[in-house]
């Protein structure tokens, strides 16, 4: 059993819309705390972490403080808990989400605008979702993102990149399209050493500083904790599975097992493919051709299977088959997110579907 989680971000927001604190306020003054949580979690956004993150005085933040201390002056009220809810998101889901995101900034020597912001906030977010997801597995873990930027940067495509614990691929036409990928295995650990681990590799490289966010229109995140069923836990078996090509390059992740893995391994010759990695090993060494021939019935197994790739770079394939769960939503700014858990999907949305059909 394995995790996976995903985020699709909207760059399209307006920046100067308004975020309305005084209506929390007026909901905790007349004890309708159940209305205070909702709008709270709905401060949860792009726009909010900007504001927070930007401005100068503080002014916003003050204004979230005072319902704070409101909330902290509540005594004896039957409402207890969701009182508690309330402070904690405010306190701890915005305003020290907004410290961390300032920390990474800071740390990564980012210059700060609006698409920076919005990108560390996802990026944090997600994440989260490996720490909340590793219950699953968590012998080896990868965080991917990709970019689509109207300008283009002086980052190099690594060589061999599915064995590298961080790997730069890239084309560009008249975009360029952008995937870091950052990978840990190791059997032996504790819980959130990935994280640790991976937050590790970023910022030791020098490699967002080199991307101007300001050219930034669309980027996902995808990632991936792993329990290792097939195939040894190393770098080469941490998903996604990069296979490169001339013009393409390829990134499977997958939760479950293909259990007919072995015979299309033999029947469509994988081992002749010049293009996959060869110390590879687990089940998804088949999918590159799977898909290249259309032959995802040929898949047998429960699983959930993403896909993405340099041709579609504003999509994530999902194919599902099976048990293995799936979830989706929508956060307030209408970017979306999948996990296999809804732990994947709460930190950012109250709202969730469950898909129970295969896709």
């Amino acid at each position: 059993m394995c995790g996976i989680s995903s985020s699709i971000i909207n760059l399209s927001n307006n920046f100067n819309q308004k975020l309305n604190t005084s209506e929390i306020e007026k909901f905790v003054k007349n004890s309708k705390y159940i209305e205070a949580l909702k709008k709270s979690k709905d401060l949860r956004r792009n726009n909010t972490f900007v504001k927070l993150v930007t401005e100068k005085n503080n002014a916003y933040r003050s204004k979230i403080n005072k319902i704070i201390k409101k909330c902290k002056d509540i005594k004896n009220d039957s409402n207890f808990e969701i009182i508690d809810d309330l402070i904690w998101t405010l306190e701890y889901e915005l305003l020290r989400k907004a410290d961390d995101l300032k920390k990474i900034i800071n740390k990564s020597k980012l210059f700060i605008c609006p698409n920076a912001v919005i990108f560390i906030y996802h990026l944090l977010s997600e994440f989260e979702n490996i720490n909340y997801l590793e219950s699953r597995g968590r012998d080896s873990a990868s965080l991917s993102v990709s970019f689509v930027l109207k300008k283009k940067t002086k980052l190099k495509n690594s060589n061999n990149s599915n064995k590298l614990n961080l790997s730069i691929n890239k084309i560009s036409n008249n975009k360029e399209i952008l995937n870091i990928t950052l990978k840990t295995a190791n059997r032996i650990g504790y819980s959130g050493e990935n994280v640790e681990n991976l937050k590790h590799i970023l910022l030791s490289s020098n490699i967002l500083p080199k991307i101007d966010f300001n050219f930034v229109e669309f980027f996902s995140i995808l990632t991936h904790t792993r329990w290792a069923t097939v195939g040894n836990v190393n770098l080469h078996n941490c998903h996604p599975l990069i296979v490169r090509e001339k013009d393409n390059c390829n990134f499977y992740s997958m939760n479950g097992d293909i259990t007919n893995y072995k015979k299309i391994y033999n029947e469509l010759k994988i081992k002749n493919k010049i293009n996959v990695d060869k110390k590879c090993t687990n089940d998804l060494v088949v999918l590159n051709e799977i898909f290249k021939k259309n032959l995802l019935s040929k898949l047998k197994g429960s699983f959930v299977i993403t896909k993405f790739d340099f041709k579609n770079p504003k999509k994530i394939f999902i194919y599902k088959k099976g048990e293995q769960g799936l979830y989706y939503s929508k956060d307030i700014d209408n970017n979306t997110i999948i996990a296999s858990d809804v732990y994947g999907i709460v930190n950012r949305s109250y709202k969730y579907n469950v898909i129970k059909n295969n896709r």
